[in-house]
């Protein structure tokens, strides 16, 4: 009985996938697309590349809260594109694209309650990111990862003056003062990706700075295969 025992254990032991000498196999190139939301883009994070450092400063308006308002309604919610490549174990180098638009009513008066002029904003971001993967031993499990990304956007501000309002006279023409500028975006990023040795998967990053504060979406991976070992624990 002892000896079928055993027999039976070596069984499903030799049918449980290895651990210690395994590796697995992931494509170099990884192309996501996603969603976000983009508080930076209503000013309520601090930074160069958010509406708190862009409102008009002819003074009066902005410094007079009591007199001045702003409502804001998203057209196009924060879109994102992502083309990584895996240099090696630990690193991934990237570009990234982004896109979002919004229309803004700004009111002036007492109370703020009579519309001035209604704005068109759209914000164009393209940068270069670098991933550092924590535990790319895990990769046929998760993948988690921080990151660094750089770039700059393009801001542009379409302006239209409500009826009966006086270009002359009037201490808000437009939202954004210049209506274009270019601005550098600085963003530190985590994230996690189901299923990084599949060719279809999901992932979430959260992340401090602009353009964006959390965004999901899928990832499409192809090319050539790295090699990871799964033993290594560190």
């Amino acid at each position: 009985m002892k000896r079928i025992l055993l027999l039976l254990l070596f069984v499903f032991a030799s049918l449980l996938p290895a651990t210690a000498q395994d590796s697995v196999k992931i494509s170099r190139i990884d192309i996501s697309v996603g969603i976000g939301w983009s508080p930076g883009f209503t000013g309520s994070l601090f930074g160069p590349d958010a509406y708190t450092n862009m409102y008009y400063t002819a003074g009066y308006a902005v410094q007079n809260r009591y007199n001045y308002s702003a409502t804001f309604t998203s057209n196009v919610p924060h879109l994102d594109f992502f083309a990584d490549y895996r240099i090696s174990r630990y690193f991934s180098l990237g570009v990234a694209a982004s896109y979002e638009d919004e229309n803004i009513t700004q009111y002036w008066g007492y109370g703020a309650s009579n519309p001035n002029c209604f704005d068109f904003v759209s914000r164009k971001n393209v940068s270069g990111r670098i991933l550092k993967h924590i535990k790319p031993q895990m990769a046929n499990v998760f993948d988690t990862y921080i990151g660094l990304r750089v770039g700059a956007s393009y801001w542009t501000d379409i302006s239209t003056l409500a009826p009966g309002v006086n270009p002359q006279t009037s201490l808000i023409t437009s939202f954004l003062t210049p209506t274009t500028q270019l601005t550098t975006s600085v963003q530190f990023l985590f994230g996690i990706s189901t299923g990084s040795t599949e060719p279809l998967s999901f992932h979430l990053e959260a992340a401090i700075g602009s353009p964006y504060f959390l965004e999901a979406g899928f990832n499409f991976r192809f090319g050539k295969k790295l090699i990871i070992p799964v033993s290594n624990k560190k």
